[in-house]
């Protein structure tokens, strides 16, 4: 028996998807208009971070971003956040892999 999607997932399913297209219809910005996060990596020992809501784990080896639309996941070595305010954050160390969950 299949499963059925609630009405409030598929309003929102569509909510999402109208959005996305006037966004790309009218070349808004992304970030600002659907809350992406912005990643700039300079290098393999710099990362900057962008529309980013809060740290969720912190160690040498890994950094979990919660971002507006998911978590970040930096993985690396003597991982360090030289700085962090509301809005933007830079990570320096050896970063060998980030993945989007």
């Amino acid at each position: 028996m299949k499963k059925r999607k609630s009405r409030s997932t598929i309003k929102n399913c569509e909510q999402r998807l109208s959005k996305e297209h006037i966004v790309e219809q009218l070349r808004l910005p992304r970030d600002l208009m659907l809350g992406d996060s912005i990643l700039t990596l300079t290098g393999k020992h710099t990362l900057c971070i962008e529309n980013y809501k809060g740290i969720i784990e912190y160690t040498s080896t890994i950094i979990v971003i919660q971002g507006k639309n998911g978590q970040i996941h930096v993985e690396g070595k003597n991982l360090l956040i030289e700085y962090y305010t509301n809005e933007d954050m830079k990570i320096v160390g050896l970063i060998c892999k980030i993945q989007y969950l």
